[in-house]
């Protein structure tokens, strides 16, 4: 019995260049769970308590986790959409599980992942916009779950 918990919370989008259309979609994912969330071009800062989080809890205390975190952003047009080069932006990071004997948890602080956008037709064709996701990542270990009965993962955005 035991496993490790790994949450990662949305911090803040932020958007820098000229060419920022007012409606986004953002969809983030973690291992495989997506969500999906609005955005008005402008930048946003979560508060604790109400971030974006998702949540993943795996067998794989003491050891290396690797997280696959994908991000695909999209600036809504009237005829076309501006989205990131790449379907979706694979972005691969490991973290420390802590195990039972561990005395703190693992954790990266301020994790900034840059997805650009570029503008595809008309007056703007060309420019691009860079959003950039802040997390937060925590991993830690909990005693009283049993990750192999458990479903593997959550996710809230």
């Amino acid at each position: 019995m035991g496993a490790c918990i790994c949450v990662v919370d949305l911090k803040a989008i932020r958007h820098a260049g000229k060419f920022i259309g007012e409606d986004w979609l953002y969809v983030i994912g973690l291992n495989g769970r997506r969500g999906t969330i609005r955005g008005n071009g402008k930048d946003r800062i979560y508060a604790a308590g109400q971030r974006p989080r998702w949540t993943l809890v795996t067998p794989t205390t003491g050891k290396p986790l690797t997280l696959d975190i994908t991000i695909h952003t999209v600036e809504q047009d009237l005829l076309f959409d501006d989205e990131n080069p790449a379907v979706t932006r694979l972005h691969t990071k490991v973290v420390q599980c802590p195990g039972p004997d561990s005395a703190k948890p693992g954790k990266l602080l301020n994790q900034i992942i840059q997805v650009p956008v570029t503008e595809d037709y008309g007056l703007f064709k060309g420019k691009t916009n860079t959003v950039s996701f802040a997390f937060d990542i925590l991993a830690y270990y909990h005693a009283d779950i049993d990750a192999e009965a458990d479903s593997g993962a959550a996710g809230n955005p």
